[in-house]
């Protein structure tokens, strides 16, 4: 019945509501989200495919504030974004474990127990059981459909996959202990990619796992630079994207001398996904590329608003152990080799205070889940 509603009569209802509200009503059916989702685009409330960046508000804080406009709500506890799929948020609490959470339309989706203990506090010598040792959680889809399935690095970043529903974690290689930097569901198999620069593709079927090489590293290591991997989907490619960071030592106030990395270059290698093998990328032509540990996506530029350069990667920092660590964001364009960072002052890093939490990025009221 109220799928029948005429469209000009519910965009004439839409324009009286504020955001949170707007999201609501496109919850209603399927005919309501499609006249929403038009909507939001034509009035330029938000861009459909551009993330946001979510940054602390609270310095040398480890729990986050959830305030949910929709039920005048707010609930802070120890937690962390620990991933996110499109206006989906997988949260890690001590309390409760790991579950994904709608902060809009305040759905929350538990998950299976954690196949370990996590303590009451994260200085516990037990450091890798820790919350903020829960790395990364990846979802296949969004965890309204019946095919989900997730994958989590945690600790020293072991992997583990389950499937929506399941009772526990299956922990993949429990005894090899090879240590995982990012993974991404791509063509209905897990890839991941170790710290050695090895993406491994995993098979979920009748209960087995199968595993295969797919990419035997070059020589990418660089003296005087350490690297973060991330692997990307970008328009039916599959990319491994290599962070070079230098690191520098630095003084601030009466502080100790500490250490810091600035991001100095990106390489982008395309992974031949049904043979061993790779092809290294010097441009993005007219895709723009998001680089976080939470959210990794690629758009095309035309997609998004004109101030967005294309063949560039706008990157974040990952969350860092400690607070107080310095963070590092920018952008970076394939086009010249040159970066930005978003600073704030020379010692500060970027566009947070020195000691918050560091940002992510993050699709929120994405209708296209």
């Amino acid at each position: 019945m109220w799928a029948g509603i005429p469209r000009e009569i519910l965009e004439m209802i839409l324009v009286l509501l504020n955001l949170a509200e707007v999201a609501s009503v496109a919850s209603v059916c399927v005919q309501w989200r499609l006249i929403v989702t038009s909507f939001v685009s034509d009035l330029g409330l938000t861009v459909r495919h551009r993330p946001w960046l979510v940054l602390s508000d609270r310095p040398y804080d480890q729990a986050i504030t959830l305030m949910n406009p929709l039920h005048r709500s707010t609930s802070s506890w120890a937690r962390r974004f620990c991933g996110a799929f499109g206006d989906w948020l997988a949260i890690s609490d001590r309390f409760d474990g790991v579950y994904l959470f709608h902060p809009i339309l305040h759905h929350h989706v538990q998950l299976p127990t954690l196949p370990f203990n996590i303590p009451n506090t994260f200085f516990e010598p037990s450091i890798y059981r820790s919350p903020l040792l829960i790395r990364k959680v990846i979802l296949s889809s969004p965890p309204t459909s019946t095919e989900c399935m997730v994958a989590m690095i945690f600790g020293d970043k072991e992997l583990a996959f389950c499937r929506l529903g399941d009772a526990s974690w299956l922990v993949l290689e429990p005894k090899r202990k090879r240590r995982y930097d990012d993974a991404v569901f791509y063509n209905g198999r897990l890839f991941a990619v170790d710290i050695g620069f090895h993406v491994w593709a995993f098979g979920f079927r009748s209960g087995q796992v199968e595993k295969r090489l797919l990419f035997v590293p070059g020589l990418f290591w660089s003296r005087g630079l350490s690297s973060m991997r991330f692997l990307v989907e970008s328009m039916g490619q599959l990319l491994m994207v290599v962070r070079r960071r230098r690191k520098v030592s630095m003084r601030r106030g009466m502080l100790r001398r500490y250490v810091r990395y600035n991001t100095s270059s990106f390489q982008v290698f395309q992974i031949g996904v049904n043979r061993m093998g790779c092809r290294q990328l010097f441009s993005l032509g007219n895709r723009v590329m998001f680089l976080g540990r939470a959210l990794s996506t690629v758009v095309a530029s035309d997609e998004i608003e004109e101030d967005f350069g294309s063949d560039c990667i706008y990157f974040a920092e990952c969350e860092n152990l400690y607070p107080l660590d310095p963070k590092d964001t920018g952008v970076f364009c394939m086009a010249n080799r040159r970066g930005v960072r978003f600073n704030t002052d020379n010692d500060a890093g970027a566009v947070w205070r020195w000691g918050d939490r560091a940002p992510l990025f993050f699709a929120m009221f994405n209708m296209d889940d």
